[in-house]
């Protein structure tokens, strides 16, 4: 097997000029995506060249590696209104990218990640290390071109974020989450017999305790065993040179801790955990992760004791331990093991039942059964189940589709749930402002949002400051009170994501000198999110003199070329939301027959 076998790889040709000057073939700015690039017999059987983006030894279709990134970024905590879709279709981007290049002599140069943080459940805390959207197509294609090659030494009872080799998988990367995860369960069921012992239990802190000068030893301690020829380990080698000398930056210190809710670091921590994996697989046990979480079926319990221990003495080896509140050794037939293995509960199951029909009718006799069992899990705190992910998924599709008949007062009593539960389950601010962005607000609604984002004692979580501001950023009124809100924040000097969010409601409903505040206000900006949101904000205003004198001078380089970009575009703040397909749940031809 080689590189050839991955049809998005285009390895770079050795030119005599390129052996005669190695550095051109990992440095050579190429990143204008400039035509010519595939292999030479490609152009020889008459085909129309692809477009083509060079990162380090490796080439890849341009729009194979966007299709990628945008991936990634639908998941987003920190989703940009625009979808970063002015810099991606214009080639601003890729432009951008070059020009690091050659600016560098040759070498990219990746920016530092910002660090924020997140609310878990319990009012707990994670890290977000937010990079620029160069620095986020660079992991991803750095990471596509180790993800084929690595894959094969993951064993077959790891689900996650696993390579789709697969004719029909359109081009995706890795093989699709959702099923995945229900393949880990599954087998878990299926492995899991009368009599036997589960031990279930998660990593704590996964990605924040990988060290990275120890996850870039395991990959160069696998290169034996991948199938290429030598010449292509080389390249594999330079890869990862440029891979982990960028992660330096992006990481939450150059020792440890890589970027959470990205595609890339998930499969890193993959490779990270290969020993572990291996040490588990070694005990005769059966053995099954998704991720952070771990299962181990044992014939008794002494054995499952063992087998934990194990595991143990195996991660604390890695620096990474178990989360004691989430480890268990459970009995064969225990009810408790349908909780580990995140089954729906019983009401859910119902309802799942209902919409796996496909049929319309079963569905809409499902609706009142389907909010009623949302707004009981919001009541009792259970939003970060699987049942209430199952119902407000479909309540989002319900709000948004045309094609279903539900009138705006069946949400009338989710709504308020879900409004009121911002302050005690911020946590799952993402599903409820995904919720919110589609139903109709009335006016009660959005004055309890706005005496909510005013009131200081609530403005504890910046991240859901932020995703509250783009939800109001989607409605058709200014607001007075968001307005002296919004001010108070451009003017605090403070750069994080509540004034990120505050700036793009204050472009969109601000006058022309409140704009002006944002842009006086722009030199006390470093981070990329800070700098990308106000830019958006004060895109309407003239160049000079204000964007001249007060903006121009501080503007990131990878940021460069935005604001002149958007004049393109002028007046459009965000990127409209598309509506649902009613095909996504719906067989059309079953729905009418039934």
């Amino acid at each position: 097997m080689t590189l050839a076998n991955f049809p998005f790889l285009i390895p770079v040709k050795r030119s005599r000029q390129a052996t005669a000057n190695p550095a051109r073939i990992m440095d050579a700015p190429n990143v204008s995506l400039k035509r010519g690039l595939l292999p030479v017999e490609s152009q020889q059987r008459n085909q129309s060249p692809k477009m083509a983006l060079s990162i380090g030894p490796l080439q890849f279709e341009e729009q194979w590696l966007y299709k990628q990134l945008r991936k990634d970024l639908r998941d987003d905590w920190f989703p940009d209104p625009k979808a970063f879709c002015d810099m991606i279709d214009s080639g601003l981007l890729a432009r951008s990218i070059r020009e690091n290049y050659e600016r560098n002599q040759g070498r990219y140069a990746a920016s530092k990640s910002t660090l924020f943080n997140l609310p878990k459940p319990k009012f707990m805390l994670r890290y977000a290390l937010e990079m620029s959207i160069q620095d986020r197509l660079l992991f991803q294609g750095a990471a596509a071109a180790l993800v084929p090659l690595f894959d094969q030494c993951l064993h077959w009872t790891v689900f996650s974020h696993r390579y789709d080799s697969r004719e029909n998988s359109r081009g995706s990367l890795f093989k699709p989450f959702v099923e995945s995860w229900k393949d880990f369960n599954g087998g878990v069921r299926a492995a899991l017999k009368e009599g036997d012992i589960l031990v279930t239990t998660d990593v704590s802190n996964y990605f924040e305790y990988i060290e990275i000068d120890r996850l870039k030893d395991t990959f160069r301690s696998l290169l034996p065993e991948l199938p290429i020829p030598a010449e292509e380990k080389g390249r594999v080698r330079e890869c990862l040179e440029r891979l982990f000398e960028w992660l330096s930056d992006w990481s939450f210190s150059s020792a440890r801790g890589i970027p959470q809710n990205r595609d890339a670091s998930s499969f890193l921590a993959n490779i990270y955990m290969i020993p572990v994996d291996r040490t588990l697989i070694a005990t005769g046990n059966e053995y099954f992760r998704y991720m952070d979480d771990i299962k181990i079926i044992c014939p008794d319990a002494p054995t499952a004791r063992r087998a934990l221990k194990t595991l143990i003495i195996a991660l604390r080896e890695r620096g990474l331990s178990v989360n004691a509140l989430k480890t268990e050794i459970i009995p064969a037939g225990d009810e408790r093991i349908s909780k580990h293995l995140s089954e729906l509960s019983p009401e859910v199951q119902a309802l799942d039942a209902a919409w796996n029909t496909r049929s319309r009718w079963p569905i809409l006799r499902s609706l009142n059964s389907l909010r009623e069992q949302a707004v009981l899990l919001i009541s009792a705190g259970e939003t970060q189940s699987k049942s209430f992910r199952f119902c407000v998924n479909r309540l989002i599709w319900l709000a948004g589709c045309k094609d279903m008949p539900v009138p705006t007062e069946f949400f009338s009593e989710m709504t308020k749930a879900v409004i009121e539960s911002l302050p005690n389950d911020p946590a799952s601010t993402t599903e409820f402002v995904e919720y919110l962005s589609v139903v109709e607000l009335g006016d009660a609604h959005l004055d309890a949002l706005v005496a909510y984002m005013i009131d200081p004692n609530h403005r504890i979580y910046s991240w859901q400051d932020y995703r509250l501001w783009l939800l109001m950023l989607r409605q058709q009124r200014r607001d007075e009170r968001l307005v002296a809100a919004a001010l108070a924040l451009a003017e605090s000097g403070e750069d994080n994501a509540s004034r990120a969010g505050a700036t793009l409601y204050l472009g969109r409903f601000g006058t022309p000198v409140e704009r002006g505040i944002l842009a006086r206000h722009f030199a006390s900006l470093t981070s990329f999110l800070g700098q990308r949101c106000t830019i958006i904000g004060v895109h309407e205003l003239p160049f000079n003199p204000l964007i001249r004198q007060h903006v121009a001078p501080y503007v990131r380089e990878d940021l460069k070329g935005v604001f002149l970009n958007l004049r393109n575009t002028r007046g459009a703040y965000f990127k409209e939301l598309e509506p649902p397909s009613i095909t996504k749940f719906v067989n059309q031809e079953v729905g009418y027959a039934s």
